[in-house]
Parts: C-alpha cells; sequence; structure tokens
C-alpha cells in the first residue's frame, strides 16, 4: 500500500482526511455486519455465550445495523454482534464457520 505523507498537511486538511477515513471504516464495518447476518432469518433458534454468563438460547427478532436482536427463552432482550451468533439445533448448536476435512 502507498504510503501517504502527511507532515505537509493543513490542520482543516488532516480533519478533513479523518472525516472521510471515519466514513470509509464505518462503511466496511455495516457492510462485514450485513455478510455476517446473511445465514440468519428472522424466527431462527440461535445460541450466544456472552461474558460472564452462561450460554444465552433464543430466537432471532429483528436485523438491526451492526447486530441482531434475540430474544432470550427468560424472555430478555439482547443486541447481539453477527458473528458471536450460532444456529440451534435442538438442543445443541452448530458452527456456521466451514470444516475443512482431511483425506
Amino acid at each position: 500500500m502507498k504510503e501517504i505523507d502527511i507532515t505537509q498537511f493543513t490542520l482543516a486538511e488532516l480533519r478533513n482526511l479523518k472525516r472521510q477515513v471515519d466514513r470509509r471504516l464505518t462503511s466496511l464495518g455495516n457492510q462485514q455486519s450485513q455478510v455476517e447476518m446473511q445465514p440468519f432469518q428472522l424466527g431462527d433458534r440461535v445460541v450466544f455465550n456472552p461474558k460472564g454468563y452462561p450460554i444465552v438460547r433464543g430466537k432471532v427478532k429483528r436485523f438491526n445495523k451492526k447486530d441482531v436482536t434475540v430474544i432470550s427463552d427468560s424472555g430478555q432482550r439482547w443486541n447481539v454482534a453477527p458473528h458471536l451468533l450460532k444456529k440451534a439445533v435442538d438442543n445443541q448448536f452448530v458452527s456456521l464457520k466451514p470444516r475443512v476435512l482431511k483425506a
């Protein structure tokens, strides 16, 4: 990647560059979240393991810009990053990451 010499930029130019970088980072983050949400549909049974809590099971209720709203089996509402969710199968859960099978 080409390196940019910012030592000659004025304060106004640096602020403008920062705004552009912030917008681009936000856009890329939103795109990544959308890709990570694709395996799920409304009503899907999911599980996730929040830090400091036991495993939570629930249903996908809504898709937000960056996260997924899940209603737990106990009735709590959670906004969860999609990369933390796994589809539930009965009382088990499955990983959404592809596995490499060795022959």
